[in-house]
């Protein structure tokens, strides 16, 4: 087989290094379309493949598919499966329009004896490709392992002389697709935990926690310690105010307004922002309001700021 072969056409090849221990899925598949019935057809021919549960969201015009997280059901011949569900995912691209819509961080991760294959299924210039990379086998990997039912000693496994051979083969594909668009940020983020997290001009007014989830980036945002209860406690705070800034926080949060997250690279530019409206907490105490912004490789900080940029 030749480097610059697609991981996905190399089915026969693929399969003679053996079958993986175990493996999953996650991320979600989003897009467009005018026709649910095609979308919720193609969805079924995915389900019948065998390899993962998957629930499909229609809302409008708009569409999400979510992996279950659980073990693939099946580990025989799971290349070839993932082949024909790459077929599938194109189909789904092509119904979502002439410019295909789709935004995807799906991922498959198989684990083999020495090492870990992630694959990223995602939208190059309207066509689904596989993305993949190899990397040992981590402690969170075991784990998942662990509570997996004990193999069959009958199942092969991969050397670490072959593992090679796949890793400089998706090396050379990595950088070929790295450059197409933000997937490779998505698959490779920051964790949640590993963010610099900050409230800014409401330092005191609002408290965030951040988790992740499916790609995004998850803020939980709720009253701090000096959030005003009253008219008085609100007009001493803007009273008091150092800057125009923070005045202007205290304005946003007794009114209830739009505020934003933004997610910053280390250089502190910013990458991307979302709004979310503070009303819920105006009404209530123990509210809380959410926001999601997707995960990126770059990402160092996320923060609540005045606007977007």
């Amino acid at each position: 087989m030749t480097e610059s072969q697609e991981f996905l056409g190399l089915s026969p090849e693929l399969e003679q290094l053996g079958v993986p221990q175990f493996g999953w899925f996650d991320g979600i598949l989003e897009g467009r379309t005018q026709d649910s019935p095609t979308i919720r057809g193609i969805v079924a021919q995915i389900n019948d493949l065998n390899l993962v549960k998957t629930d499909l969201e229609i809302q409008g015009s708009k569409f999400s598919l979510l992996m279950g997280s659980e073990h693939l059901s099946r580990m025989d011949k799971v290349v070839v499966r993932l082949e024909a569900l790459l077929k599938l995912l194109q189909q789904l691209c092509d119904a979502s329009g002439e410019s295909c819509t789709i935004e995807s961080t799906l991922r498959c991760v198989l684990i083999f004896d020495q090492s870990t294959l992630e694959v990223l299924m995602a939208p190059v210039n309207g066509t689904m490709k596989a993305i993949g990379r190899t990397r040992p086998v981590s402690e969170e990997d075991r784990a998942r392992c662990a509570i997996q039912t004990p193999l069959k000693d009958s199942i092969s496994r991969i050397g670490a002389r072959r593992a090679i051979i796949i890793g400089v083969l998706f090396v050379v594909l990595f950088g070929i697709y790295a450059l197409q668009g933000d997937y490779i940020d998505r698959l490779f983020h920051m964790s949640a935990e590993s963010l610099i997290v900050e409230t800014g001009e409401f330092n005191g007014l609002l408290v965030m926690e951040v988790d992740e989830s499916s790609g995004f980036y998850i803020a939980k945002i709720s009253r701090g310690d000096q959030f005003p209860t009253d008219p008085m406690s609100a007009q001493l705070l803007s009273e008091t105010a150092d800057t125009i800034t923070e005045k202007m926080a205290v304005n946003l949060v007794v009114n209830g307004s739009k505020i934003y997250l933004q997610l910053l690279d280390e250089e502190g530019a910013i990458i991307a922002a979302e709004g979310v409206e503070l009303r819920a907490l105006v009404i209530s105490e123990d509210a809380h309001v959410e926001a999601k912004i997707r995960a990126r490789l770059r990402a160092h900080r996320l923060r609540l700021a005045l606007d977007k940029n």
